[in-house]
């Protein structure tokens, strides 16, 4: 096991996750990466559509999962920044024409691929 948890930090310090990436998680600990990444990218596209409390609340889940993994608050803290970094430039997160309905969707479907991810890696 702490080979396994090892490897996730290695990879969540290495800043290796990409939104909607086209390649399928090899792993547990890649499906939670992308999880993560790929929640608090769905919270920034829907702040200004459904409440901007809810990204911050997803951006506390993130961080919080991030450290249950490092346990270094430093890291964490510069990896989500590095991500919502990217996520802010990406034109795929700017000024989308989505529907509350679509967010509240979106955030459950994300919301719910983590949980998977976390099923998955305590099996």
């Amino acid at each position: 096991m702490r080979a396994f948890i090892a490897a996730i930090c290695l990879f969540l310090l290495c800043g290796n996750a990409v939104a909607n990436s086209v390649q399928d998680s090899t792993t547990p600990a890649d499906a939670i990466v992308k999880a993560l990444y790929d929640n608090l990218s769905a919270a920034y596209l829907c702040r200004d559509i459904v409440d901007a409390d809810k990204y911050l609340k997803t951006r506390s889940v993130v961080e919080a999962t991030m450290l249950a993994f490092t346990n270094k608050q430093d890291a964490s803290e510069t990896i989500l920044k590095k991500w919502e970094d990217e996520i802010q430039i990406n034109l795929k997160y700017q000024n989308q024409n989505i529907s509350v309905e679509e967010c509240n969707t979106l955030l459950r479907a994300r919301t719910h691929q983590l949980y998977v991810a976390m099923d998955t890696l305590f099996k």
